[in-house]
């Protein structure tokens, strides 16, 4: 498990150079070159979003520690031990069923988006150039996060279930230490 973690942090840590050496480029274009950024230089503009959809993504869901997540928990903090671990696993086992549920749909949209040659929502610039370019590679990042997320938060529910509280689980000093990566 902590190799798979350091993996993470190296393949975000590449993601976040692509974009600063990508972004460095459109400046560099624009600036410096005195170009305006035309279609020899389009590419920066989806390289930097694909990249940044990634580095989202990707940590969102494999790379980011349930301690780190962002939570609102006003209503949770109001009762006691017992009814938070019920809404912790019936939290756990909606986004389990929720992204499962989306699953065949976003499969469906990236099955189009690589057969007809949608363009990109960004740019308005299409992704075939007369042969299909596997848009899955930019946008099924989202596969990804979701399978990161069911299995996350799949656990999460078991885990509860055999008796775990919510508290012991988010706690900073529970997530695997490292610091090295």
């Amino acid at each position: 498990m902590r190799l798979l973690r350091r993996l993470t942090h190296h393949v975000m840590a590449f993601l976040m150079a692509v974009i600063f050496v990508t972004f460095m480029v459109q400046v560099a274009m624009r600036y410096l070159a005195k170009f305006e950024l035309v279609t020899p230089f389009i590419w920066t503009q989806d390289m930097t979003s694909s990249a940044f959809l990634w580095v989202i993504l990707f940590g969102g869901g494999v790379a980011l520690a349930q301690a780190d997540q962002v939570k609102f928990d006003t209503v949770y903090n109001m009762f006691g031990p017992g009814a938070r671990r019920i809404m912790a696993i019936l939290a756990s086992l909606a986004i389990v069923g929720l992204f499962i549920y989306s699953l065949p749909a976003v499969w469906d949209y990236l099955s189009i988006l690589s057969r007809f040659g949608k363009p990109n929502p960004t740019l308005k610039y299409p992704f075939t150039d007369g042969k299909p370019v596997l848009v899955a590679h930019i946008y099924g990042i989202y596969l990804v996060f979701a399978a990161g997320v069911i299995i996350r938060y799949a656990m999460r529910a078991a885990r509860l279930m055999m008796g775990a509280t919510p508290e012991r689980l988010d706690s900073p000093a529970d997530r695997p230490r490292d610091d090295r990566a």
